[in-house]
């Protein structure tokens, strides 16, 4: 399921735990490349961020959870 064609409203609860997990991923992500333009990279950001909605569309609701999966599927180098 693709998150931009086919938003969802998620309820301030749900949103929180994807700030969250967002904010996890992207420490890991700035762990492994530390000379990484956070401020410039838009398209990986959002890239998580499409991961992390279409991972609670499909029922993954804990942080842990959303971390997980979506840096399963990050090419970290």
């Amino acid at each position: 399921m693709d998150s931009v064609n086919h938003p969802k409203i998620y309820d301030d609860a749900t949103m929180e735990t994807v700030k969250a997990a967002f904010h996890d991923v992207w420490a890991t992500v700035a762990a492994h490349d530390p000379f990484r333009d956070a401020a410039g990279d838009d398209d990986l950001k959002a890239a998580i961020i499409e991961k992390l909605l279409d991972l609670v569309s499909e029922g993954k609701m804990s942080q842990d959870e959303l971390r997980s999966e979506a840096l399963k599927q990050l090419p970290l180098i």
